[in-house]
């Protein structure tokens, strides 16, 4: 299985002595995501010699990065209604898959946002704020407009739709008046930027991320040491929202 961690992985890493390794990842913008990936940059160590490639981007590039860009690692995101769609997809184009976490979104706001007073927040209460959202439709095959309306819940008359993760924090941190849909975050994360989670019984789809690569790669030291990082941060963070 892609995620079984193997005994004494980081020692074999250590006596892989100074040859240039290359570790390469394409993967949603997802916080547990780039926690894992920060966490596994730390083993590196002084004597290594690593080429490390780190992109954030939709679904539909991501498994366009793995077969054709020379990306060993992708992890794609999607709507679990879209399970048979996507695994038939990955089985076509000859990818191997394996789920690595199932989760529903959690609404965030800053902590100056009148949400953040709220016990709990129903869609109705979101019309007045502005949302914020990434620019990428989750289904290739569906039109960019009619996949954003599936993907959305319609309950904002305002929009901002960002790329990357950093627009979106500045924004949510400093403008009280927007909130966002996200994978459950690092408390750390959220303390950094001064944010909140706010309890939202209505939102109810679950979101499944899937580690895919090439059926003929190998998984090398590298890879598997960010596994076992990528699955510390998915037991810290997402299952911590069950």
């Amino acid at each position: 299985a892609i995620l079984k961690q193997v005994d004494e992985v980081e020692t074999a890493f250590r006596r892989s002595g100074t040859q240039r390794q290359r570790f390469s990842l394409s993967c949603p913008r997802a916080s547990y995501i780039s926690d894992a990936f920060t966490a596994f940059s730390l083993l590196f160590k002084p004597s290594d010699a690593i080429d490390a490639f780190y992109y954030e981007t939709n679904s539909a590039n991501t498994v366009k990065n793995v077969l054709q860009e020379d990306y060993r690692l992708g992890i794609v995101r999607y709507a679990a209604e879209y399970d048979k769609y996507y695994k038939d997809m990955l089985e076509e184009k000859n990818l191997a898959y394996e789920l690595v976490a199932e989760f529903r979104y959690v609404l965030i706001a800053g902590r100056n946002s009148s949400l953040a007073r709220a016990d709990s927040v129903r869609f109705n209460m979101l019309k007045d704020y502005i949302e914020i959202a990434h620019a990428d439709p989750y289904v290739p095959s569906m039109p960019f407009a009619a996949s954003k309306k599936e993907e959305l819940p319609d309950n904002s008359n305002r929009r901002i739709f960002v790329y990357e993760r950093g627009s979106q924090f500045e924004l949510l941190s400093r403008n009280s008046n927007c909130f966002m849909w996200v994978s459950p975050i690092p408390q750390e994360t959220l303390d950094r930027f001064n944010l909140v989670e706010i309890p939202c019984n209505e939102e109810l789809k679950i979101y499944k991320d899937l580690l895919v690569h090439r059926k003929d790669y190998s998984l090398s030291s590298l890879d598997r040491l960010f596994i076992a990082e990528l699955c510390a941060s998915k037991r810290k963070v997402i299952d911590a929202h069950r």
